[in-house]
């Protein structure tokens, strides 16, 4: 897990870890419903593209881009004072 200069409430990391992972296989399926396969390098002209492997597979860069983008989401919506709280 990447480090965040803003201080989560604890029970809120997990949460950055499952929206990345949510996002991948999600933009995965995107590529794969276009006819993108998996290859070594993105390559448009052959719609061929190198993150299409499960999130655990990814490069540790492109994880990090995904964690990114929802903990600076989650952020937001903290400071906007709204509160994410998990239902029972």
């Amino acid at each position: 897990m990447i480090q965040h200069r803003y201080q989560f409430p604890i029970n809120i990391l997990p949460l950055v870890e499952l929206m990345a992972e949510n996002t991948h296989e999600v933009r995965s399926k995107t590529w794969s419903n276009k006819k993108w396969p998996y290859g070594s390098k993105r390559n448009d002209d052959l719609k061929k593209h190198p993150c299409l492997v499960t999130h655990n597979e990814l490069p540790e860069e492109a994880k990090a881009h995904n964690q990114n983008t929802h903990a600076e989401t989650l952020k937001f919506i903290i400071r906007m004072g709204l509160k994410i709280t998990k239902t029972t």
